[in-house]
């Protein structure tokens, strides 16, 4: 019993399942979870009545289609990248030069937070802006403009090798991100790895295949801008073009290729996930209480020496997890829509379904993904013009601090977003099914086990955000 109140100690309480997490701050919901998972659950169920009821047309291919379109200024063009190369250098030598206080240097905000958040989510809106303002892409046409050539391959890329780089740079990140000291420097060097690699991939493979398949926050940006409702097209003459479409279309017109970009849909979601759950009183307390209880015997009771002799292995438990998650993620979608194929024949297999269906994951990715980081962004950000006005952070004032949200108001945006996404989700899941079979009662058999486990997701996302930090 005191072996099993000393881990308790350690690890934190159980929470239960009535507190929101967010910042480790205690928040009872107005209603128990269990009412808001069943509301969920019950709202996608019935858009999914819906549309089997009133839905039995594939959408139209845009190829058949005559969109308009507009082209963009040269000068606007240059201007946006300029300003893109311009914080790039920015982030790196605030990293460098700056202090190493996160909330003083500008560093740790123009990456974390305007650039993988808030160009993210503007993208939603804008479509892949990040696509003609690439910084690291600027560079090499600047260095093609000097005389040295990136744009011929020296090397054939491997066909198999596909999006794999970056969906290994991604991992990378999330590393970076979870499980190192995050400290301005640290990011800096970090980047400029990164544009080494970037170089390097250009020059070996040609820059046109690197940036579609080997760039992190290429392929990154373009899933964000698949849901858009502007979408951006780069001409053979190098003119950039764009033009209006329903919001969420790409998703149904942009099939990814094959399985490397699959594998990043399915980390984005699980990713987040892992991050939401990773330092919650739960998931650590189900690695001390348990290994304290069993082996704090082989130290004779001595608290100290089991806690640091165990701490090795609680950074491998993390490492793990962050592996574990995205293998559960691909597992179950493989497996919903193996199962659905068993019920309606007609449909594709799923090794060919899992290219077909993967779009229709991204809302729910991206909902979790804004659901999650929102209140830290908005948090952040309001920090900006006085870490602009010192982005080395080298004055003794620190940035005022910026009262928090209503845990209430980020409970339920939290919930409302998971809620859209899924339910945007579902629509697309619908469409795709049948395109991909002719027989309209087929198609919606074979999206029940998929429906399952989109509502799986939701109970499941609602909960880990309900759980309070250790």
């Amino acid at each position: 019993m005191r072996r099993r109140a000393a881990a308790a100690l350690l690890a934190g309480a159980v929470p239960t399942a009535t507190q929101a997490h967010s910042f480790g701050t205690p928040y009872i919901l107005p209603v128990p979870l269990w009412m808001y998972g069943y509301g969920c659950a019950a709202t996608l169920f019935v858009t999914f009545a819906l549309l089997a009821w009133f839905r039995h047309e594939p959408v139209t291919p845009v190829s058949e289609q005559t969109p308009e379109s507009w082209r963009i200024a040269p000068a606007l063009l240059w201007l946006l990248r300029a300003m893109a190369m311009a914080l790039l250098a920015l982030t790196i030598w605030a990293g460098l030069a700056g202090v190493d206080d996160p909330n003083r240097n500008i560093a740790m905000t123009l990456f974390w937070v305007v650039f993988l958040l808030g160009l993210a989510w503007f993208t939603l809106l804008a479509g892949d802006v990040y696509s003609y303002t690439n910084p690291w892409a600027s560079a090499v046409d600047l260095l093609e403009r000097a005389g040295i050539n990136l744009s011929a391959k020296r090397l054939p890329y491997p066909e198999r090798l596909g999006c794999w780089p970056a969906l290994l740079l991604y991992f990378a990140l999330i590393y970076l991100e979870l499980f190192t000291a995050a400290t301005p420097e640290l990011l800096a060097q970090a980047l400029l790895v990164y544009t080494g690699i970037t170089l390097a991939g250009v020059g070996l493979f040609g820059k046109r295949v690197w940036f579609d398949k080997g760039d992190l926050f290429a392929v990154y940006f373009r899933l964000f801008g698949i849901l858009a409702p502007i979408a951006w097209r780069r001409d053979e003459d190098g003119r950039w073009t764009v033009r209006l479409r329903s919001p969420l279309r790409g998703a149904l017109d942009e099939t990814p290729g094959e399985i490397g970009m699959v594998l990043v849909v399915l980390f984005m979601l699980s990713s987040t996930a892992f991050d939401s759950i990773h330092e919650t009183a739960l998931w650590v307390g189900l690695y001390w209480t348990n290994t304290l209880e069993l082996l704090l015997p082989l130290w004779d009771g001595d608290l100290g020496r089991a806690q640091t002799a165990l701490m090795e292995g609680y950074r491998i438990y993390r490492w793990l997890g962050l592996l574990v998650f995205p293998l559960g993620y691909v597992a179950l979608y493989w497996a919903s829509l193996a199962i659905g194929r068993k019920l309606a024949p007609t449909v594709p297999p799923a090794g060919e379904a899992v290219r077909l269906f993967c779009n229709a994951l991204l809302p729910i990715a991206i909902a979790y993904n804004f659901a999650h980081y929102f209140a830290f962004a908005v948090a952040q950000s309001a920090s900006l013009p006085a870490l602009l006005a010192d982005p080395l952070g080298t004055s003794i004032a620190r940035p005022t601090p910026v009262p928090a949200l209503p845990m209430g108001v980020i409970w339920h945006l939290q919930v409302g977003a998971i809620l859209l996404g899924h339910v945007a989700s579902v629509w697309l899941a619908h469409l795709m099914a049948l395109r991909a079979t002719p027989e309209g009662r087929g198609a919606v058999i074979s999206q029940l086990p998929l429906l399952v486990l989109m509502v799986a997701y939701t109970i499941f996302g609602l909960w880990i955000l309900s759980l309070p930090l250790g």
